[in-house]
Formats: C-alpha cells, sequence, structure tokens
C-alpha cells in the first residue's frame, strides 16, 4: 500500500482554500518586498508590467504541473514526473536534486535577510549574532515543520495574512500619494523623478523590461512548491488545477498593483536606490505606520517564504525516498506527528551549513536559472507522455488535460528566460548540476555494490 495511503503515511489535511493560500504564501514573500527597486531601476514605472511578463513566462507550466499533479498525486513532485514521462530513474534523481539544493539555497538567502531586520530591531552587530539568529531562525522554521501540517499550514495563513497586510499598505499609502491626499512633505511634487517617470537610466525601456522580467520571475518562485504536497491534499484531482491557477493570477494582480503604485508615488530612482523600497512608498503615503512595524510585517513575509521552501525541500526527499531514489530511511514518518522528521533534519542541517558560508550572494539568480531548467525538464515530461505515451497507466480520466501546446510554450519561455540570468548563476548552477551527476553515480555504485 501507498505511503500516502496507509496509517505511516502523511496527513490528509489541505482542502483548496488552504492550497491556494500556500501557493500564495509561498510566492508572496521576500521577492517582491525586496525587489521592486531592482525592477524600478530597469523598467521605470512600467516595472508592473515586468512582473506581469513573468507571470505570462510561468503561466504555461503552471498549467503543466496541474497536469501532472492530478496524474501523479505524491510528494515527489518533479523528481516522479520526470521519471514517468523519461522512463529513467536517474533524471528523476537529478532533477529532484535540483529542486532540493534550489529550496535550501533560497531559505539560507532568506536566513540572511532574516537575520538582517532583525538584526535592525534588536539591535545587535557582528558576525556571532548574524550567526546565532541564522540558526535560530532555521531552528524555529524546522520545529513548525516538523510539528505537523496542520500547524504549518495555520502558520502559513498567520504569515500570509500579515505579509499581505503589508502589500495592502503600500497599496493605500500610493493610493494616497496619487489621489493627493497626502501633506505637502508627503506629497508626489516631493519625490517626483525629474525626467520622464517610465524611464530609468539610459537603456531603451523595452529592454529594461524585459530584462527586469526576468528578475521579476523570482518573486513568482514558489508555485511549483504546491505539487510537493500532493500527499496531504485531501481531493488532489479535484483541487490542483483550480489551486495552482488561483494561486498565480492572485499573485500577479498583488504585484501588479504594488508596483504601478510604488512607483506612481516615489520616482523609479529613489525605488532603486533604497535597500527596503516599500518602506519608500509607506514613508511617502503612510508615514502613520511606524517604521518597525513595517519591519515586522517584513520579517513574517521572509520566514513565511522559507518556510514553504522548507516543507517543499522536506517533502520532495520524502517522496524521493518513498520512490527509491533516495534512502529509504527518509521516506519514515513520526508516528504521531506524521511528517517525516528525518528529512526535515538532513535539509535543516545541509540549509544550516549553506546559511554559515558566507557565500550565498549569487544563490538568488542561480535559484532563478535551476528553477527554470526543472521548467524545461518539467514540461518535456509532460510533452512526452502526451505524444508518446511513454507511460500508458498514467492517463487516467479524472487527470486535468491541457493541450500539447502548452507544455512546448512553457519550455521555449523557460529558455528565453535563461540568457538573463545574473553574472556567475551559470557557473554555480553547473557546479549544482555536477553535485547531481555525482550523487547519481554514487547511487549507482551503492546499489551495484550493495548487490
Amino acid at each position: 500500500m501507498a505511503a500516502s495511503s496507509d496509517q505511516s503515511g502523511l496527513k490528509r489535511a489541505l482542502g483548496l482554500r488552504a492550497l491556494v493560500v500556500y501557493g500564495v504564501g509561498g510566492m508572496l514573500g521576500g521577492g517582491i518586498y525586496a525587489l521592486v527597486g531592482e525592477v524600478a531601476a530597469k523598467a521605470g514605472s512600467l516595472a508592473w508590467l515586468s512582473f506581469l511578463l513573468a507571470m505570462v513566462v510561468a503561466t504555461p507550466t503552471a498549467f503543466s504541473y496541474a497536469a501532472l499533479a492530478t496524474r501523479f498525486p505524491r510528494s515527489g513532485g518533479e523528481a516522479v514526473y520526470i521519471r514517468h514521462g523519461f522512463g529513467t530513474r536517474h533524471g528523476g534523481l537529478l532533477v529532484g536534486w535540483l529542486v532540493i539544493f534550489s529550496g535550501m539555497a533560497s531559505m539560507a538567502t532568506l536566513a540572511h535577510a532574516f537575520a538582517g531586520y532583525a538584526a535592525t530591531l534588536l539591535d545587535t552587530t557582528g558576525t556571532g549574532g548574524s550567526r546565532g539568529l541564522i540558526l535560530a531562525f532555521l531552528l524555529v522554521l524546522g520545529a513548525i515543520n516538523g510539528w505537523g501540517i496542520r500547524f504549518t499550514s495555520r502558520a502559513n495563513i498567520v504569515a500570509t495574512t500579515i505579509e499581505f497586510s503589508g502589500l495592502l499598505l503600500v497599496i493605500l499609502a500610493g493610493i494616497a500619494v496619487v489621489g493627493g491626499w497626502t501633506d505637502a512633505a508627503g506629497s508626489t511634487m516631493a519625490h517626483a523623478p525629474p525626467s520622464d517617470p517610465a524611464r530609468a537610466g539610459d537603456s531603451p525601456l523595452w529592454l529594461g523590461v524585459l530584462l527586469s522580467a526576468n528578475l521579476a520571475f523570482y518573486a513568482y518562485i514558489g508555485f511549483e512548491d504546491m505539487v510537493n504536497v500532493a500527499e496531504e491534499v485531501t481531493e488532489p484531482r479535484r483541487v490542483y488545477p483550480r489551486a495552482i491557477v488561483m494561486a498565480l493570477v492572485t499573485v500577479g494582480l498583488v504585484y501588479a498593483a504594488v508596483t504601478s503604485l510604488a512607483t506612481a508615488a516615489v520616482s523609479p530612482g529613489r525605488l532603486a536606490a533604497s535597500g527596503a523600497p516599500l518602506q519608500e512608498v509607506i514613508a511617502v503615503g503612510a508615514a502613520w505606520v511606524p517604521s518597525p512595524v513595517f519591519t515586522v510585517i517584513a520579517l513574517f513575509a521572509v520566514g513565511n517564504s522559507a518556510l514553504l521552501n522548507f516543507v517543499m525541500a522536506s517533502r520532495l526527499a520524502y517522496g524521493m525516498a518513498n520512490d527509491g531514489l533516495l534512502p529509504r530511511w527518509l521516506g519514515r514518518v513520526h508516528p504521531v506527528r506524521r511528517t517525516p522528521l528525518r528529512a526535515i533534519g538532513i535539509i535543516l542541517v545541509l540549509t544550516a551549513v549553506l546559511g554559515l558560508s558566507g557565500t550565498l550572494r549569487s544563490l538568488a539568480g542561480t535559484t532563478s536559472l535551476l528553477i527554470l531548467i526543472v521548467f524545461v525538464m518539467v514540461n518535456g515530461s509532460l510533452l512526452r507522455i502526451r505524444l508518446g505515451q511513454a507511460e500508458q497507466d498514467a492517463e487516467d480520466p479524472k487527470a486535468f488535460r491541457v493541450p500539447r501546446s502548452v507544455p512546448i510554450a512553457g519550455m521555449v519561455l523557460a529558455v528565453s528566460l535563461m540568457p538573463l540570468a545574473p553574472d556567475g548563476s551559470l557557473r554555480t548552477a553547473a557546479l549544482v548540476a555536477g553535485a547531481g551527476l555525482a550523487l547519481i553515480g554514487f547511487r549507482f555504485l551503492w546499489q551495484r555494490w550493495g548487490d
């Protein structure tokens, strides 16, 4: 009997609403709070268009994930899809490793961001204090993750509500400035750009919008994590298609509203120069909001993104273990908590090593590049299933189906963003892929010698 259906498996506790919030929480995190200034630096007042273009790039792949999640409602996610689509366990192991590493790298980066924000509130300085905050942050996330998916879902709902309220404050502040409802000191005129607000820098505006779309794509990473809790969703075949689309569209609309109002209230140049761009909008249009309050909201946003990355990585490792791609002992669950504590513990240790290594400057770009590579492989897997029926028993009549043009569009759009990745990300991604190939070799030798 499958692990997901017996008493030793994961607990099915997530319905449509909880899964949508899970997906929204995974995307509405540290990305939008930090990336508005960087996107505005190149796209100017058309930063909102960059975020919408990034959503367009992600949409075909989102439909592909929905189709595959209803065919294979298992925690292995991408690793399961690649194995069934291409008929190779090695490919499943490689893509699973890429996804797990991208999750750990994202968690480690967010841990640094959390430590930086927390240091301003606690008035702590120095490397020792930062490392202590990083470790404390990861340990708390590990405890929440290990306690159970229902508790984790509730924590996600609370954190998502808080971070969404922060973005709502930004929207209201932007409306106040655009509507002229602020005093003279905080008016639009005091912060307007000296030149055309639709331009930022000397490069052509259309090029800036395209380059910024690659950067904005990072803010959408998270919807693909939804498939890795498939064994904890009550009715995956009915829920997933609606949940993934609802989460992606909700986030896209929020991002468009936030960025359009932010660049209308504060000049793109000022947003680009600020380390906390959305705080600039609050300062202009909602000065009544104390600065520490918005900082706390940002902490919840960062923490929530890291928590959902943690859930994704641990469930993927659990699913890969049950699929025979990783050691079986990683697929054990706690008899009471019904969570994969061993996988959680391994992910926690590896992420702590990454977080304390101090070599994470380019990992945000690397994460995006790795995810784009995974998107190409996942779309290719669905296309192979649809074209060649590589896995005959996968054609479940209840599964969500999409035209063959959808995975083709997903591959083309993902490949189109890869050349725009930040410098150094390609080299790091190559090293990560090399480590995955080494893992495949180790697994092959282990099985051969074990026999």
